[in-house]
């Protein structure tokens, strides 16, 4: 296995690290601001975001352009943590990229399909065109399912997706999409794993990725019973096929439950719902991310290698730029802090 080598001096670093993250009292604090200049200014006079604002006139930010420094500063420190021991030379600390390639190629199907290709060019995240396998600019001049492809011809995205027919008026479905790119994604994951991990490693890695997936699937094959009346047949396509603490009998039952409310009461049973208060019917998504933050603040405070601590780490920084958006987009419709608050992971 690659991970043979001493990689303590990284999980002390990523601890440190974690220490900066915000607290509730910088929460409550940013949820009395008044504009989007005033999170910035916040944020860079406070935070650990203070090094990425350094240099901007929060003044004058834009909501785009303070959204994308946040999602920056946490792609910036994950690289800057795979680099700390040259963990980057080891497949598996490629996950981030992975991750982000995907979600851009299908926001790039989205504009797609919306008609608003020439968009997509200002949502394209900078930090990530050096990392990326593929052309990420020649994506964003992409004006249909069939320029994309050509972009990513030489990736493993390329096999996943070249099955897809748009429509006759050049839609492509979104969705189907989505569960094929991060299927493979998981699968990829997990290959990593076993790849370059063994013992309790490998197994702690397993168990935080299959605790994602029982989230995703459950929350997605809801949306699908609650919004879409869709049948059994349809929500186990567009689902992913891996199973970790709820076993694939227990999801497929949940699928062929006959409405959302009987969803809701089996999975009340499960291991999951047992660290939350109650699940609220109106904001099952929500409770879905608490368990999962939740399982990602244990595993990290119980990680004793470098691997399942940043795996964890990640997950934090991703909820936190979660919970800042959602207060500048709170801000921004002139909602209540206490009803903003509500939304927050915390």
């Amino acid at each position: 296995m690659l991970e043979s080598f001493s990689t303590k001096a990284t999980l002390t670093k990523i601890h440190a690290k974690h220490g900066k993250m915000l607290t509730k009292q910088n929460y409550t604090e940013l949820l009395n601001k008044q504009s989007v200049s005033e999170v910035a200014e916040y944020l860079k006079k406070n935070t650990r975001y203070s090094d990425i604002l350094a240099n901007i006139d929060t003044h004058t930010i834009h909501r785009g352009l303070l959204e994308t420094l946040i999602r920056r500063k946490n792609f910036d420190t994950y690289v800057e943590l795979c680099k700390f021991q040259h963990l980057d030379r080891i497949p598996f600390y490629n996950y981030e990229v992975i991750r982000e390639e995907v979600d851009q190629i299908l926001s790039c199907i989205l504009h797609i399909n919306a008609n608003k290709s020439d968009d997509y060019i200002s949502t394209l995240p900078g930090y990530l065109i050096s990392h990326a396998s593929f052309d990420m600019l020649a994506l964003a001049k992409s004006r249909s399912f069939k320029d994309l492809l050509k972009v990513i011809r030489h990736t493993d995205y390329y096999n996943v997706l070249k099955d897809v027919t748009p429509d006759e008026n050049g839609q492509v479905n979104y969705l189907r999409c989505e569960v094929l790119l991060r299927t493979q994604f998981y699968k990829k994951m997990f290959e990593l794993i076993d790849k370059d991990f063994d013992g309790n490693v490998a197994k702690e890695l397993k168990r935080s990725v299959s605790i994602q997936i029982d989230m995703i699937n459950f929350i997605n094959s809801y949306r699908l019973k609650a919004f879409f009346n869709a049948d059994v047949g349809t929500i186990k396509q567009n689902m992913f096929p891996f199973y970790g603490r709820i076993s694939k009998k227990q999801m497929f039952a949940y699928y062929e439950a006959s409405g959302k409310e009987e969803m809701l009461d089996m999975f009340k049973k499960t291991i999951y719902a047992r660290q939350l208060d109650e699940i609220d019917p109106d904001i099952v998504e929500h409770n879905m991310f608490e368990i999962r933050y939740k399982a990602a603040r244990v595993s990290l405070k119980n990680a004793q290698t470098a691997p399942v601590a940043l795996f964890s780490f990640i997950y934090l920084c991703d909820i936190e730029a979660m919970n800042i958006i959602c207060i500048i987009e709170g801000i921004r419709y002139k909602s209540p802090p206490s009803f903003i608050e509500k939304l927050l992971i915390i």
